[in-house]
């Protein structure tokens, strides 16, 4: 099954580990967003191979800059399943 823990830790600074279970391989896509529901950090990958996978995220956006104090979701989008979670970030 396809499965998305909450990140750890969480509240966090300056690192959160996300994990997610894949039953089969996919195209993956993970997303980091606002409260207002803005994409501040995106990342593909293509064909990921199945089993338990993480991503650790350092709370900086596309451009390298870190993130203001707030809450965040992680959105895991893998082939047709999608899982959004909240999280704390603290400065």
């Amino acid at each position: 099954h396809f499965l998305v823990y909450a990140n750890y830790p969480n509240p966090f600074n300056p690192k959160t580990t996300i994990r997610y279970d894949l039953p089969n391989q996919r195209d993956i896509q993970i997303k980091i967003i606002d409260v207002m529901g803005r994409t501040i950090k995106s990342l593909k990958i293509n064909d990921m191979t199945p089993g338990r996978k993480s991503y650790v995220w350092d709370g900086t956006n596309d451009f390298g800059n870190v993130i203001s104090t707030g809450i965040y979701f992680f959105q895991i989008i893998a082939g047709n399943d999608s899982k959004i979670m909240k999280m704390l970030f603290l400065k």
